[in-house]
């Protein structure tokens, strides 16, 4: 991939401050994190979803956004590429990317010490999944 995923991190970020205030607010990682209704889940997940799929850079579009038990989920798809085509080092440099972007910013940083877990889910052109990161609390460390 040319370039980093600058606005899929903004996206992300978005999505995880309207989920965060709602749920974890004053969340200290020293508490356990409050179980929602899951009718609460979903209507937050329709309006953070209600704008996708978007592209959130020249290659990479953001299918959808979930959350589960473990924490955020999030489905990409690069809809020019075919999965064999790309680069040997893309997921080492991808999850690189992903890994910083979320250990060093604090609002997601707050989380993963909560132990919310952020999965990141790849299809290629034809929707073939090619590849899952999930960063962990462990990951920052």
């Amino acid at each position: 991939m040319k370039k980093p995923l600058f606005v899929a991190f903004i996206l992300a970020d978005i999505a995880i401050a309207l989920i965060a205030l709602y749920f974890f607010t004053r969340h200290s990682p020293d508490t356990p994190l409050p179980k929602t209704r899951i009718a609460d889940r979903e209507k937050i997940l329709r309006t953070a979803n209600a704008k996708l799929p978007m592209m959130v850079d020249a290659e990479t579009r953001l299918d959808k956004i979930d959350l589960n038990d473990d924490g955020f989920v999030y489905y990409y798809r690069l809809p020019e590429q075919d999965g064999a085509a790309l680069p040997p080092d893309w997921q080492r440099e991808l999850t690189r990317r992903v890994q910083k972007g979320l250990c060093n910013s604090p609002e997601t940083r707050s989380l993963l010490d909560g132990n919310l877990n952020y999965t990141y889910h790849y299809a290629d052109k034809g929707g073939a999944e090619i590849f899952i990161l999930t960063v962990r609390k462990g990951d920052c460390d």
